[in-house]
């Protein structure tokens, strides 16, 4: 990690630039015609923040310039893929049982989470989070083509998440379970039991699930988190930080970025904060708000919180193929762990997942009708392709 001032500046950033002037040297960029009003309003949401004292100008400036960079690249990425989201997805399905396999080998070397796979992210619930909507992949499409290859690759993916002893990832594996259920029509009575019974059995066999998800509830109950784990603690601090930031603003919230503002403004007063703080552990999800539905709220009010939803009813591929929709809940299974545990806007997957989300709705809801690229881009409208096999 680079240190530049109060901005930090991963060396991922350097690489995603570098690849996207290339792109735009190919005069493969593309874009929703759309885009062009989200990246106006977050402009206005962190603007307003900074002349409302609610948000720093470091603050809305890291989100912001990540976020257009992020999104910009990866619409130029699938053009220049000619729009195949269906290769793109198997390759990352395919990395993710790589990843899973090197993660079985490294548990022998590990020195930080012994025992738990977490390959070669910095901790289980990284691995978790990225892994998991591969899970779902392998799943149905295994139901649908009957592949004992992929039969296989879900085992093991399976294993190295149960492995990882994540709660963030137990729950990600109940949500494909659930998804996989209602692709049949008794599914969707016999699913939600399902998922009951095998949440029970990770309570009682997963020392960690167990801990984490009684800490939490214990928090949540009687609003004392003195005593409770440290990844528990960060979650639920940020809860205390984000209702106090809602109340703040509850429409608009504080500015993109914002949150940090927000944090150190209330931290102090959550029970167990010194506690922590004295042993270097007291800015828990200080960036974040460890968890991306606490950052929307905290950051981005209920017009953020409207706009997210309508974002995935909108772009959600209804006349769809089997392999769109296959990638559509994939993405779901995606956002509700990183709804329920990380809130960073613009690590490598976020902008990879939620751009095929958009692509393949486009493609679903229209058929090859497409917004006018933009300038560096062909003149005419660009049609986009179906991807191949898809």
């Amino acid at each position: 990690m680079i240190n530049v001032g109060p901005i930090h500046l991963l060396y991922f950033y350097f690489m995603l630039g570098l690849n996207l002037l290339l792109l735009l040297a190919e005069s493969s960029m593309w874009m929703p015609s759309g885009l062009w009003f989200f990246f106006l309003y977050l402009g206005c949401s962190g603007v307003l923040g900074i002349l409302l004292g609610s948000d720093s100008v470091a603050g809305f400036s890291k989100a912001y310039s990540g976020i257009v960079m992020n999104a910009l690249y990866y619409f130029a990425f699938l053009r220049y893929v000619k729009f195949d989201t269906e290769w793109c997805f198997k390759v990352y399905a395919r990395l993710a049982y790589y990843a899973a396999i090197l993660g079985f080998v490294m548990l022998r070397f590990q020195a930080v989470a012994v025992g738990q796979v977490h390959s070669v992210f910095l901790e289980p619930g990284n691995f978790a989070l990225v892994c998991t909507p591969a899970v779902y992949y392998y799943a149905d499409k295994g139901l649908a083509e009957r592949k004992w290859s992929d039969w296989w690759r879900l085992l093991v993916l399976v294993v190295a998440i149960a492995m990882s002893a994540s709660s963030s990832g137990y729950l990600g594996l109940l949500m494909c379970l659930y998804l996989v259920g209602t692709r049949y029509r008794i599914g969707r009575w016999v699913a939600p039991a399902l998922v009951l019974v095998t949440g029970l059995g990770m309570y009682n066999s997963s020392g960690y699930f167990r801990m984490r998800m009684d800490d939490t509830l214990f928090g949540l109950n009687t609003n004392d988190i003195t005593h409770v784990n440290q990844s528990t603690f960060g979650l639920l601090s940020n809860w205390f930080v984000t209702a106090h930031a809602f109340h703040d603003h509850p429409i608009l919230g504080g500015g993109l970025g914002s949150h940090v503002v927000a944090y150190d403004r209330y931290i102090e007063q959550v029970d167990g904060y010194d506690i922590l703080d004295a042993v270097g552990a007291g800015q828990l999800g200080r960036f974040d708000a460890s968890s991306f539905g606490l950052r929307i709220v905290s950051e981005l009010g209920l017009l953020g919180v409207f706009g997210a939803l309508w974002f995935m009813v909108y772009f959600y591929p209804r006349k769809a193929t089997p392999g769109e929709r296959r990638m559509a809940l994939c993405v779901i299974c995606y956002l509700f762990i990183k709804c329920l545990r990380f809130g960073n806007y613009f690590n490598p997957e976020v902008f990879f997942f939620f751009t095929i989300y958009v692509v393949n709705g486009l493609r679903a809801r229209h058929r090859l009708r497409l917004s006018r690229p933009l300038a560096v881009a062909a003149a005419a409208p660009l049609a986009l392709p179906e991807a191949a096999g898809a």
